[in-house]
């Protein structure tokens, strides 16, 4: 929701995208976790390195 109340739709966003840069931050974390990702998914990594999905499941 923008600072004047209202949801800017995504040619909104789109057409933004265009004449400035944006800085855009989202739960990605939050989203990652309603996947069922195993450690195999991380590479193996202990814990959940959100950042090592690109590598071992660009696919997500």
């Amino acid at each position: 929701m923008s600072r004047f109340g209202t949801v800017p739709s995504m040619r909104d966003f789109m057409a933004a995208t265009r004449d400035r840069i944006l800085v855009y931050d989202g739960g990605m974390g939050a989203t990652l976790e309603q996947f069922s990702l195993t450690s195999e998914d991380y590479g193996g990594l202990a814990g959940k390195c959100h950042e090592a999905l690109v590598l071992h499941r660009p696919d997500v």
